[in-house]
């Protein structure tokens, strides 16, 4: 039987789709006043969901990246991630606004579940990224066809359409 790896080490100065970033800073707007912004400072571990080819050939200025929380810290902020009923759901995916990735034992970068939340994105300018993953040196990167997985879903999140009149069901 095959094996197929989820994660695998990576050189942290070649930015890719599915690259781990930890402890990014982000400016988090609080503010709901019309002329004012204050802002916090919190801090994330995302993955890279830009496509390697548009970072490579340098098609983009900026990088879309999405928060990346253990399970555990997921479902203290998303209670229906804390029963097996929900964490079922989660894996077979059929919560739209998160993906689950398996757990990682790479010796010095074990995780447990980890979600990636969609809703809540994060853009930064490229050179910046590109600086973090740089002091990072070595990332933890999603595999494909894992990779390619969580960036359909990460589409779909987008392209869904609620139709005003579905079809009804089929009757037994």
């Amino acid at each position: 039987m095959v094996d197929y790896n989820w994660y695998e080490i990576v050189d942290g100065t070649k930015l890719e789709q599915g690259d781990f970033i930890f402890d990014i800073e982000v400016p988090v707007v609080r503010g709901t006043k019309k002329d004012e912004f204050p802002f916090d400072i919190e801090t994330f571990d995302t993955i890279v969901l830009t496509q390697s080819c548009d970072i490579q050939k340098e098609a983009v200025e900026h990088i879309v990246l999405c928060p990346v929380w253990d399970i555990e810290v997921a479902a203290k902020h998303t209670p229906q991630f804390a029963t097996p009923e929900g964490r079922e759901s989660l894996r077979k995916g059929r919560v739209v606004a998160f993906h689950l990735l398996n757990r990682c034992d790479l010796p010095g970068y074990e995780r447990d579940y980890m979600v990636v939340q969609f809703e809540r994105i994060i853009v930064s300018p490229k050179d910046t990224i590109l600086a973090l993953a740089a002091s990072q040196k070595n990332l933890l990167h999603l595999l494909p066809p894992y990779r390619e997985e969580m960036a359909q879903r990460f589409g779909m999140f987008f392209a869904r359409v609620g139709l005003p009149v579905e079809i009804p069901p089929f009757k037994s």
